[in-house]
């Protein structure tokens, strides 16, 4: 393992971000991140799992020639893989507050950590502040998300209903962040981590954009439709035994569990249909009727 021995001390902010062969984005995504200006100390935790391109050489000059190259702090090891490379990271960062920013998508304004800092620490009742971002493919805006242009308040019973935001988009508490052992078998990192962090508070967006997200370079974006239903259908069923004792949010995500799976056999339907591989002997008559309603109606109204 390579470590930088710089360190920023009692940073307000630690910056999470992990990378992996990101050699195209790295150098825009650091700089980013260390144009911020605040009033408080920050460190960038780099956490690169074992990259076989230029990412960590792009890197190493950052911390050498720019002149905020000081706080980040770059820990450089063999691969893990996503979800234990962020669970190790999380023990690095010692700020009060965790923003994160992956290895392909980059921040737009330089006041970004400073506006969520100052609103967490006057608004002890939240755990979870976001904002708005662009969504990116190939440097062209897709689209703004969310639209709204004003100031709302969530809860966990939102964010149980569905994400509420990008990753480059949060900053949360840091005392609030609990690691359970289905953790590691998640198949994303950022929305059960929200989840367990929003049973402490609420949850703040800002209608200011201030970061870009590129859609299809990293692991999740690029999966097909289905497999990304397949691993939202397990998040959604591990978070149920999480929150099991939480009639409220356990009913939520059990609704969602059931919608995932009537999608995923809407899908292999079709699939097999048009491959002439059907059997309909496996699925009741009632799903059958509602899977060909489903296919009509996507296809009139």
């Amino acid at each position: 393992m390579i470590e930088d021995t710089k360190r920023i001390e009692r940073p307000l902010v630690s910056v999470c971000t992990l990378t992996y062969n990101q050699q195209d984005f790295i150098k825009q995504t650091v700089e980013s991140l260390l144009m911020q200006e605040t009033n408080f100390e920050y460190e960038v935790v780099i956490s690169d799992d074992g990259s076989t391109d230029d990412t960590i050489q792009i890197i190493y000059e950052i911390i050498r020639s720019h002149e905020k190259g000081y706080r980040v702090k770059l820990l450089a090891h063999e691969n893990m893989g996503v979800l234990p490379n962020y669970i190790y990271t999380f023990k690095q960062c010692s700020g009060k507050y965790i923003a994160f920013c992956e290895g392909d998508d980059y921040w737009t304004d330089s006041e970004k950590l400073q506006i969520q800092a100052d609103f967490l620490e006057i608004n002890e009742e939240y755990a979870i502040c976001f904002h708005k971002v662009n969504k990116l493919t190939d440097d062209l805006v897709l689209t703004e998300w969310p639209t709204d242009n004003f100031e709302k308040t969530y809860t966990v019973k939102d964010l149980a209903a569905g994400p509420l935001m990008y990753t480059p988009t949060v900053m949360l508490r840091s005392e609030h962040i609990y690691i359970p052992d289905w953790y590691v078998d998640a198949p994303l990192f950022d929305y059960p981590l929200q989840m367990m962090v929003a049973r402490k508070g609420k949850i703040k967006y800002l209608p200011l954009n201030m970061a870009n997200y590129r859609v299809g370079t990293g692991i999740w974006t690029s999966d097909n439709g289905n497999r990304q239903m397949k691993k939202l259908q397990k998040l959604i069923s591990l978070l149920q035994i999480e929150f099991v004792n939480d009639h409220e949010i356990f009913k939520i995500l059990s609704e969602r569990n059931k919608q995932y799976t009537f999608e995923i056999l809407e899908h292999q339907f079709y699939l097999d249909l048009y491959q002439q591989k059907i059997d309909f002997s496996k699925i009741s008559f009632a799903t059958t009727l509602k899977l060909v309603f489903n296919k009509l109606k996507s296809k009139f109204f």
